[in-house]
């Protein structure tokens, strides 16, 4: 949160669980333990997945425990913004579940369960909801998801494949990339942005290439991951990827130097 660092997950063939490895903003780099899906708090505490247990990182190659459900995969775990409370997946078998828990362990509950597996989500700015990806053989969905009890809506749907969302930082709009219909072999996702006052979609063409993961640098910008694309050459590997920021107001597209 603060800036100083990065933090990814590492697979280095040393063990069954990736390495978590700290990217210090003066080029330093450390191996923190090992884990999937590491998330920092707001205290900069390091949360990550450890087979049927969520940790949390200590730094010296020791874990706490914050929950562990035997015979259980625990993954995504992703904090509030407020620091308070953590928000989890648990898969058995074909059986899926979105659980939250408090940051120290306490006040585990379920949020939903059902039998689809691609699922990726983001916390709502205030921490009353959550929104997610919802993946089906070719429906994908995006989901609001309230933690007061109420029911879960779709926001959008149809969607031949969704890669990645983003809230923007005042809580106005959601971004994300998505192939609006199956289109074998190119597949293009493109970049759409949901109003989430009046519930208004646009897109925003981003042209010749594939887009997947983005995130939002303030209020009107989002930096964006592009695939180039050719309808006449659709495979070419490695594929020559680059960094776009979209003014989400007009619609320009900037490429990242650097």
């Amino acid at each position: 949160p603060d800036g100083t660092r990065l933090i990814a997950s590492y697979a280095d063939g040393e063990g069954p669980l990736p390495a978590v490895v700290a990217l210090a903003a003066d080029g330093t780099r450390t191996t923190l333990g090992r884990g999937r899906a590491p998330a920092l708090t707001a205290d900069g505490s390091i949360i990550a997945a450890s087979q049927d247990r969520l940790v949390k990182l200590n730094g010296d190659g020791r874990d706490s425990t914050i929950v562990q459900r035997p015979g259980e995969e625990l993954d995504q775990p992703q904090p509030s913004p407020d620091g308070t409370t953590l928000a989890y997946t648990a898969v058995r078998g074909n059986h899926f579940e979105l659980r939250t828990i408090g940051i120290d362990g306490h006040g585990d509950r379920l949020v939903l369960s059902w039998d689809r597996d691609r699922f990726v989500y983001r916390w709502a700015a205030d921490g009353t909801q959550l929104y997610a990806i919802v993946g089906g053989s070719w429906d994908w969905q995006i989901w609001e998801i309230p933690l007061g009890g109420d029911a879960v809506g779709v926001l959008a749907s149809g969607a031949a494949a969704i890669s990645d969302l983003a809230v923007s930082p005042d809580a106005t709009q959601l971004a994300f990339t998505a192939a609006p219909a199956l289109d074998y072999p190119t597949n293009r996702r493109q970049l759409y942005v949901l109003n989430l006052k009046n519930r208004t979609v646009r897109s925003i063409d981003v042209p010749d290439t594939d887009l997947s993961q983005l995130t939002w640098t303030d209020g009107d910008t989002l930096l964006v991951v592009a695939t180039s694309v050719s309808a006449d050459t659709p495979w070419f590997f490695p594929a020559p990827r680059s960094l776009k920021r979209v003014h989400v107001g007009d619609g320009t597209v900037d490429e990242e130097k650097g």
